[in-house]
């Protein structure tokens, strides 16, 4: 049986030119089951070590333009969810509720 993976969730934030940018991620420390279990992807939320103060130099600077979206309309499942979670309405109610909405 393999160990957990250790690793550490981190938050970098960075000024550049008077603009401050943030990422989230994962550094991951030990891998440890991940070498076997391949299905689960720490890897897609990687970013590498860095410590506070540290300066660096970005390899590339891009500007896209772009425009806020909204997010995608809740499923039925969603939304029953929310309900419950906010303790909004009772069995007997959730379905008028979801013909309301």
């Amino acid at each position: 049986m393999a160990k957990d993976a250790v690793g550490n969730e981190t938050k970098i934030e960075i000024q550049m030119a008077g603009e401050f940018f943030t990422c989230n991620g994962l550094i991951v420390e030990q891998l440890n089951y991940l070498e076997v279990y391949t299905f689960d992807k720490w890897a897609e939320k990687f970013i590498p070590s860095f410590y506070q103060g540290q300066e660096f130099v970005p390899n590339s600077l891009k500007v896209e333009k772009g425009s806020t979206q909204a997010p995608n309309p809740l499923t039925e499942a969603d939304l029953i969810t929310v309900m419950d979670n906010n303790g909004i309405g009772t069995d007997a109610t959730i379905h008028e509720h979801i013909k309301t909405v």
